[in-house]
């Protein structure tokens, strides 16, 4: 493919990007928002929640909550929170949600159990599933409660970054085995594709929190997936939470 000729390029403006720091801790991102008052100020165009831990040994958060599930879930519902009135003045604002095809071993989400390490052996490997069943339903609930902003959760793949291939034995195995099912295995630029296709596909060509797989196709749900009941019991758990909490 041949670039036109420069003069013959439209004049589009350079696109403008802020880059904010946040160790993913509650009172941690709150205090790191303060003073970044462009993320309130500048129209966002869509807010990406990719960051992630999975398989760290049991422990808490620096606010006491179950550190999995304080990181992948709790963090990203609270910037959410700050940034909900900018994103909401922005046409076509979008949150996309980065969840993981391992939300489908999850067969609820225990928030009663959310002040606790969870240190058993099952219980400890249920904490990344957990997390992964509430990016996913939070974006759908999300999508409910304001229409007015597209909210979506993508699943990227399997993607080489260090928590995959640095990661224990026991969960590489698991890795292994969703390869022999047919999943394939991305580098990390491949791995950004879905989430990157959510965020700049026309509009109309998504639908309001909807689970997207590689591909840009709409992926499977399980019942808990699909438990509006649910969703709206972590939409309340989350609120009731995240009080005190503000920019």
């Amino acid at each position: 493919m041949k670039l036109a000729p420069p003069r013959s390029r439209p004049p589009f403006p350079p696109p403008t990007s802020h880059f904010s720091n946040a160790t993913w801790g509650l009172s941690a991102a709150s205090r790191r928002s303060r003073g970044k008052s462009h993320l309130r100020r500048t129209g966002w165009i869509f807010f990406m929640c990719n960051a992630g831990i999975w398989t760290l040994p049991p422990a808490l958060t620096d606010d006491g909550y179950e550190l999995l599930f304080g990181t992948n879930h709790l963090a990203h519902a609270l910037f959410i929170k700050l940034l909900l009135p900018t994103l909401l003045r922005t046409p076509d604002a979008r949150v996309v949600l980065m969840t993981s095809m391992a939300f489908q071993n999850a067969r609820g989400i225990p928030l009663d159990r959310m002040r606790d390490a969870q240190r058993g052996f099952i219980e400890s490997n249920m904490r990344y599933p957990h997390s992964k069943l509430a990016n996913l339903i939070y974006a759908s609930e999300l999508a409910r409660r304001y229409p007015e902003l597209t909210a979506v959760s993508v699943h990227p793949g399997v993607v080489t970054t260090d928590m995959v291939v640095k990661a224990p034995w026991f969960e590489r195995m698991i890795i292994k085995v969703i390869q022999m099912m047919g999943e394939t295995t991305n580098a990390p630029a491949e791995g950004a594709h879905t989430q990157l296709w959510a965020a700049t596909v026309e509009k109309g060509k998504l639908v309001a929190g909807g689970y997207y797989v590689p591909g840009g196709v709409l992926g499977a749900h399980t019942k808990q997936s699909s438990d509006e009941k649910l969703a709206g019991e972590l939409w309340s758990w989350t609120e009731k939470e995240l009080e005190g909490y503000s920019a």
